[in-house]
Order: C-alpha cells, then structure tokens, then sequence
C-alpha cells in the first residue's frame, strides 16, 4: 500500500480539503475503509507507506481508519531510520524523520495474534546510507501468532 503524500495537519494546511493530494487521500482512505468494512471478521494485515505519523492523535486520517477497526502495530517511540539528501551546499547529509510513516495495521481479529512489542523498525547503517542508494524507508515487522 502507498498512500498519496503531501497532506499535511499543519496550521498552514487550513486549505486542505482544496488540496488535491488531499482529495486523492480522502478518496484512498474511503476505499480501505469499505474494503475493511467487507472484510468483517476476518484475519488480514494492511502495511505499506501510509505517509501519514497514525500515532498521532490530531492526524485524522488516522482516527477514520480506526474507526473501521484498523490498529496500528507501531510504538510512539521515535523512528531511528535515516535517509540521504542533497543539502544546499551539493552535498549528502543524513535526514531523520521522526515520526513513522510505515505502518502495519491488524483487523481487529488478527490484532489478536500480535505478539505484544514485537514491533521492530529495522535500520540501515549511517554509513551505508550516506555511500548507497537506499530506500528512505526502514523496513518494519511484527510477530503474530496464529
């Protein structure tokens, strides 16, 4: 799953339902909302790159997924992964977003399964970052048990 970036819930957002990013996100976030709603009962997982921190309560993209019965997998804690971008000065320099915007959500049925703080965010070498081209995403996983 990648949903549409560039929706933001800043102050200076005041605008966002005008937004077209924002409109392709309400439109993405209706259809995972009745396709949950389908799916009543059963056990799946949805993960991907929601471009959106769903730990933080004011995002409300992420309270309309809760409502369908989506639950985050992830931890408040502080995201360690680190990507590379070309600074003002023609140079690479390491980047660190806080906040998760991967994500893994569980039906409630398969929310059962999680294994409690098995959530891991695994993280690339500073090093490998800054000299490769990697993905600006850490990988994430959880353990479920069956």
């Amino acid at each position: 799953m990648h949903l549409k970036a560039g929706c933001y819930n800043n102050k200076a957002d005041k605008q966002s339902k005008r937004r077209k990013s924002c409109q392709q996100l309400d439109r993405q976030i209706k259809l995972i909302n009745t396709w949950a709603e389908q799916q009543a009962g059963t056990k799946y997982v949805i993960l991907g790159d929601f471009n959106r921190q769903l730990k933080n309560t004011a995002d409300k993209y992420g309270k309309r997924l809760q409502e369908s019965g989506l639950q985050s997998t992830g931890n408040n804690n502080a995201s360690q992964c680190f990507s590379r971008r070309y600074d003002k000065n023609q140079r690479w320099t390491l980047r660190n977003y806080r906040q998760y915007i991967d994500h893994i959500l569980l039906s409630n049925s398969a929310h059962i399964a999680l294994e409690p703080g098995s959530f891991r965010q695994h993280v690339f070498a500073k090093d490998d970052v800054l000299n490769t081209y990697l993905s600006d995403h850490c990988p994430i996983s959880v353990t479920l048990n069956f």
